[in-house]
């Protein structure tokens, strides 16, 4: 009879386990931890209202499943009186096995359980500043789908307003400026997803049980009754069988025990369920034996979500497994769902990065020469020799340098590196570039000897004056560029030499146009970084280089924007903007590099800030800049094409401000607007 007190373990099912001499109705029950009792049977495996709260003049659920048990006790009475080991109807069994085990709570139990587990992992994983930086892609080179839909959503928001903006433009600076601005956005954003992990964990129970109750109400377990009909049945007997409180468990082959509501329906081989303390359904695969019973109530109480009972009290060894097999289901399970989620890449720790880029194989014997000008005594070339020569041979040790060419000291740098002999006519000569700010004083040049690519380095003179200084500081800056360049020639062997002779393929337009002024920026990084030793002032020195492009580049576009308005020429204007901002992005480079490599590993960003950087809002900008540059040094394997190329994005970046905005036509052109 319906009721406010709801069995969701029947009592005609416990009824088959009770106590013998003990008070009518009781059996023993057992939980784990806790010592064996007897109870009443209608104290066991009940919940108020579990199915349903009564409405007046409305059939509920709680009705539906009394009027349902007399259908299933005939079919259980049936099972309990069959001949032990005959064949029983697999319809009357497939219907008993799955009424009774869908009715538990157990499917709520373990549902709510794997539901919060899995919720708390996803919040963990998902609810944190890098789990949501994983999600969305930011660290990689491109960005993840799931930012691309909330740009879209953004900026269809947006244009709505009537803003006339080309959409590609808009998608590419909100997508780019989510990247560099994502940890302040995320600081509003994870408590959110607190509130939301709270209100969900409150609401969790009520909508299993709600589920549950739906499923029960449409009896949607057509497909459950159909396979284990399938299987062949026979009742056989046992001494003493446990009652579980998922009541049937089941295997898959020759797999763990499971409760049978969490078996793979389809792949069932054995199906077992205790209808009295001497008797046990059996169900089998076809061509598969009847299992060996003795250890049936170790599985079945290891099946067990909270209690099983039985006809006599049972060890407590026993009761201690109970709960084992829904756990290790329920893990299984949850890392399953959160393995689909993205994983968060640690973010690159600067002195693991130095640390890989001062790793590598050192030079096995090489032969190199030695030119010196603008030294007037023979005892400072002596001098100057054998520093160059024991610095070589120190820095060989760990360094790659086979291909080092020469050494070049000339008193006049410009026309030293015109007249270098590059050994190959089709390489035009490596001239020096004037800029406004700073003196370019060394540079690492390719060279073609013997049909091999080689390095030449070619330095100022007053660099070798430096080497063989007494003062201390103009010897720390010279040497400090001397093994700078000697960087170059191993960072190429390491990592630039393995696109050596191919064709770049440039994944679209904009990449081609906006690539060559990013594509020095991974070798000044690493060679700053390999050299920092040599000069920890060095960092001051990049820092002054950086803002003094920054400001020649603004002085510098904005006169050719001004010009592009009388002339129409764009690719003049283009070609000024990237050559200025290749200066730009290479200084920041080794800054970011030598930054790394110093002892505290960190940017200092207010020493960034000049009037115009400030004005550019480049303290997130520069941050987001190193840790690209880190992720291609953290192992071999993730200096790649896809990253390098992806640092064209930065040169976009940085042409804003000046009030240039490329962006992709549909046809794969770009177009450039300028305001």
């Amino acid at each position: 009879m319906a009721g406010k007190r709801q069995h969701y373990v029947p009592r005609f099912l416990q009824r088959g386990f009770l106590a013998p001499g003990a008070p009518d109705d009781h059996a023993w029950f057992h939980r784990r931890g806790v010592p064996a009792k007897l109870v009443g049977v209608r104290r066991i495996g009940v919940e108020t209202y579990f199915y349903s709260r009564p409405v007046a003049g409305v059939k509920t659920l709680d009705d539906t499943i009394t009027q349902l048990e007399s259908g299933i006790q005939d079919d259980l009475a049936k099972c309990r009186t069959a001949p032990l080991t005959s064949a029983l109807d697999g319809a009357v069994a497939g219907r008993l096995a799955t009424h009774l085990v869908h009715r538990t709570a157990l499917i709520r139990s373990v549902f709510e359980q794997g539901a919060q587990t899995i919720l708390d992992g996803i919040v963990a994983v998902m609810g944190t500043p890098q789990g949501m930086r994983a999600h969305f892609g930011v660290d990689a080179p491109a960005l993840g789908g799931s930012v691309s839909t909330i740009v879209d959503s953004l900026i269809s928001t947006v244009m709505a307003k009537g803003l006339d903006v080309p959409r590609s433009l808009m998608e590419r600076v909100v997508s780019f400026l989510l990247r560099e601005r994502f940890d302040d956005l995320i600081e509003q954003v994870v408590p959110i997803a607190q509130q939301v992990h709270a209100t969900f964990t409150r609401a969790i129970p009520g909508l299993i049980k709600t589920a549950h109750n739906n499923a029960l109400a449409k009896s949607s377990f057509e497909r459950w009754e159909s396979q284990l009909s399938k299987l062949t049945w026979r009742v056989v007997a046992v001494e003493c069988a446990i009652l579980p409180d998922c009541i049937a468990i089941a295997r898959e082959g020759s797999g763990p025990w499971m409760p049978l509501t969490l078996a793979g329906l389809g792949g069932i081989t054995v199906c077992l369920v205790p209808i009295a303390d001497t008797r046990i359904l059996v169900g089998t695969g076809e061509g598969v034996l009847l299992p060996d019973l003795a250890d049936f109530n170790v599985h079945a109480a290891a099946c067990c979500d909270q209690f099983f009972i039985a006809s006599r009290a049972q060890p407590d060894e026993l009761a201690a497994h109970i709960g084992q097999r829904c756990a290790e289901a329920m893990t299984d399970a949850v890392q399953d769902a959160l393995a689909m989620l993205p994983v968060a890449d640690p973010a690159p720790d600067p002195a693991a990065v130095v640390a890989t880029l001062a790793t590598t194989d050192g030079s096995q014997g090489f032969s190199y020469a030695l030119s010196a000008q603008g030294l007037e005594r023979a005892a400072d070339a002596s001098a100057l020799q054998l520093v160059v020569t024991t610095t070589v041979q120190e820095i060989s040790r760990t360094w790659p340098l086979e291909s080092l060419d020469g050494i070049t000291f000339a008193e006049d740098y410009p026309a030293a590196l015109a007249q270098l002999d590059r050994g190959d006519p089709s390489l035009a000569p490596d001239v020096s570039v004037p800029r406004p700010y700073g003196t370019p004083v060394a540079k690492c040049v390719d060279v073609v000897r013997n049909g091999e690519r080689k390095h030449h380095l070619v330095l100022s003179a007053f660099l070798a004056q430096q080497i063989v200084s007494e003062e201390d500081g103009e010897r720390a800056l010279a040497l400090h560029m001397l093994i700078n360049m000697l960087g170059s020639v191993a960072y190429d062997a390491r990592y630039a030499r393995a696109f050596q002779g191919v064709s770049p393929a440039f994944p679209d337009a904009m990449v081609q146009l906006l690539h060559r002024a990013s594509s020095q920026a991974p070798g000044r990084y690493a060679t700053a970084s390999m050299a920092a030793f040599a000069d920890p002032t060095a960092g001051d020195r990049y820092a002054t280089l950086f803002r003094d492009s920054l400001a020649t580049a603004q002085s510098a576009i904005d006169a050719a924007r001004m010009q592009y308005h009388l002339d129409k020429d764009m690719d003049a204007l283009v070609r000024c903007a990237t050559s200025h901002l290749q200066h730009v992005l290479d200084h920041a480079a080794e800054w970011c590099g030598h930054c790394d490599a110093a002892a505290s590993g960190e940017l200092p960003v207010a020493d960034l800030m000049s009037p115009l950087a400030q004005a550019w809002e480049l303290d997130r900008w520069i941050e987001l800049f190193a840790d690209d540059l880190r992720r291609m040094f953290v192992n071999s394997e993730s200096f790649t094409a896809e990253r390098v190329f992806a640092l064209s994005r930065h040169v976009e970046r940085l042409m804003w401000p000046c009030r240039l905005f490329p962006w992709p036509q549909d046809d794969g052109q770009v177009f450039v607007s300028v305001t």
